[in-house]
């Protein structure tokens, strides 16, 4: 199990249990039976709290006692394998840092050199600077003119570079452009086009309905984020459209926006598809919460964002093996 859908897995229960809580309160709320008393239809009755339980937060239901479990309206002790400790909650157990599952045991994470543990603890992952390679860390071999990414375990073209097989070579910049937002393409500037490989000037009337589109574009974009809001909040963030749903490939999909692609993983809410316009803080790494206008929210693993076309693609199909 990678560490995201560890993380997502603790992440769903606590939301799932909060969920729940909530809707408890509710009901309660409207029945207004006294704490230890239920509702039912012959109005409040006590609670019946078997052994090893005791009233939940909101006092109208029973939950198990820390370190024990509900087992068919029962509560029994969480039989704690070696190298576990109870998790969050209590009710279940969770191997210790340095240690992962193996069929209900406990067993310590064997990390390779050029290796460490993983930020929860129950995984390894290579060091900046090495990737995996087989169950091996080895070292990344930047070329000339390139750096390591963000993430420490690949390489990227400097600003102003393009990957030209494996390469990176200086971006030819034609007259009347300028480099892109993601500093490796060219792209031109405000009022000339693109004809023939080169920026030529718009006419009157091209650049006035290019400003039209633009404007449209901006309003299209408010509408969009006001219909993601609750309680008049307008949901900020990048705004894209997926271009390869998540279909046949695990949970993974790409969205393309105005300043690049974005490798995302869907960890919930609206099951994205092909031309489903997406809201959010995607232009950062992690769990976003994010809005499909017209569908309603969503929860994203945002893998990698500002991609080209091409690398979202390499990507994409490097997770679908």
């Amino acid at each position: 199990m990678s560490r995201r859908h560890a993380f997502a897995g603790l992440v769903v229960a606590v939301l799932c249990w909060a969920v729940v809580q909530i809707s408890i309160s509710a009901q309660a709320g409207r029945a207004d039976c006294p704490r230890g008393t239920r509702q039912t239809a012959n109005g409040c009755v006590a609670v019946h709290i078997p052994e090893n339980a005791e009233l939940d937060v909101l006092g109208h239901d029973w939950t198990c006692r820390r370190g024990y479990r509900d087992v068919g309206g029962r509560c029994v002790a969480v039989q704690i394998p070696e190298n576990a400790e109870l998790d969050v909650l209590g009710h279940d157990w969770t191997c210790k840092r340095g240690y992962r599952d193996v069929g209900g045991r406990c067993v310590a994470v064997q990390i390779p050199e050029n290796a460490e543990l993983d930020v929860l603890g129950h995984d390894w992952t290579c060091k900046r600077g090495y990737r995996d390679a087989g169950g091996r860390c080895v070292a990344v071999q930047i070329p000339e003119n390139a750096e390591l990414d963000v993430l420490g375990h690949d390489w990227t073209c400097r600003r102003g570079y393009h990957d030209v097989r494996g390469r990176c070579v200086a971006v030819q910049i034609p007259e009347n452009a300028q480099l892109d937002v993601l500093g490796h393409a060219w792209t031109c500037k405000r009022g000339f086009k693109l004809a023939s490989g080169k920026c030529v000037p718009m006419s009157p009337e091209e650049l006035r309905e290019y400003e039209r589109a633009l404007a449209a574009a901006a309003r299209r974009f408010r509408t969009e984020a006001r219909a993601c809001g609750a309680d008049g909040e307008v949901i900020k963030g990048d705004r894209a459209e997926v271009v390869i749903q998540k279909q046949g490939c695990g949970d993974y999909f790409i969205a393309d926006g105005p300043n690049g692609h974005y490798l995302l993983e869907w960890y919930g809410g609206h099951s994205p598809s092909e031309g489903d316009v997406i809201i959010g803080p995607i232009n950062s790494y992690g769990f976003k919460d994010v809005c499909y206008p017209g569908h309603g929210r969503g929860r994203v693993w945002v893998d990698d964002y500002l991609l080209s076309r091409t690398r979202a693609l390499e990507k994409f199909v490097e997770k679908c093996r």
